[in-house]
């Protein structure tokens, strides 16, 4: 059985993006063995956008 996802862990944990730079954050979902599908979004995209790598 599949366990439930718990929580999700990114790398780095932190970040600071300026403006023009841009940053990759690697995300797992816990606990191992849980699905690890995950959609980010952003709630301003005049300000930043999300590009996935799937």
């Amino acid at each position: 059985m599949t366990p439930a996802p718990q929580s999700i862990e990114t790398s780095p944990e932190t970040v600071t993006v300026r403006a023009g730079e841009t940053t990759n954050v690697t995300v797992r979902v816990l606990p191992d063995g849980a699905d690890q599908t995950v959609t980010a979004t952003v709630a301003d995209k005049s300000i930043a956008t999300v590009v996935s790598d799937d």
